[in-house]
């Protein structure tokens, strides 16, 4: 026998409790085992595969580009979140370190740049694969 392949899957979907079990016997009915939940969000899967197979977690385009509107969402709540986080950083830096903008305003900025451009970059690339499937 071969090696054996194991293919991750995320789904990010909230679920009533009564209603999980029911949505993770869809997945088992499929070939997926249930690993864990995180949150009432997401819900990880993993799945044993062979050379040749490509299992899927979504095998429709309608669910997987509600999928990718999800995490789209999610990244946007993020950004959100972090742009005030920011805000209050900020204010409280300037209020009292107004002498050490090298030391420690410039690096905690050049953290938030990098953060929101790569939660911008995920937005961009979802946003590429749905218009994808839309066409």
């Amino acid at each position: 026998m071969g090696p054996l392949y194991i293919r991750p899957g995320l789904s990010a979907r909230t679920e009533k409790s009564d209603q999980l079990q029911e949505y993770i016997q869809l997945y088992q009915d499929a070939g997926w085992e249930y690993v864990t939940s995180f949150g009432t969000m997401w819900h990880y899967f993993r799945r044993v595969w062979m050379p040749g197979e490509l299992p899927r977690l979504y095998t429709d385009v309608g669910s997987l580009r509600e999928q990718y509107k999800k995490i789209q969402r999610v990244l946007i709540l993020m950004m959100f979140l972090n742009l005030i986080i920011l805000s209050a950083n900020m204010t409280n830096l300037l209020s009292y370190i107004q002498d050490r903008f090298w030391g420690i305003i410039f690096p905690v900025l050049l953290i938030y740049l990098l953060l929101f451009g790569l939660m911008g970059y995920g937005y961009m690339k979802m946003g590429k694969k749905i218009k994808k499937m839309e066409n």
